[in-house]
């Protein structure tokens, strides 16, 4: 079944991305299942981004599809957002802030 990063998925976003009110909070969004991010998808991502990181904290990407990174790299949006392989990384990974 595709997926498709759209109007619900930002509702969902803003729903998660209520605890970027604290410090450093880091936030991870796994797109494994992910096949398409529309504008909306994309607006989602980059607000939640900003808030993470006006809270000295970030907002991870893990598992874009290429159908997906694509989308990044018209964009360059690949070049703000850190991308990893898994979610167990991008846990794993000290936030910038941290080091």
């Amino acid at each position: 079944m595709q997926q498709l990063f759209s109007v619900l998925w930002y509702g969902i976003l803003r729903l998660y991305a209520q605890p970027i009110e604290h410090e450093s909070s880091r936030v991870v969004v796994d797109l494994t299942r992910v096949s398409l991010v529309d504008s909306v998808g994309v607006s989602a991502l980059v607000t939640g981004m900003k808030r993470a990181r006006e809270k000295a904290g970030d907002l991870r990407l893990v598992g874009m599809p290429p159908s997906v990174s694509i989308i990044f790299q018209l964009t360059r949006l690949d070049r703000a957002f850190e991308t990893l392989p898994s979610v167990e990384a991008a846990v794993a990974l000290r936030s910038p802030s941290a080091l």
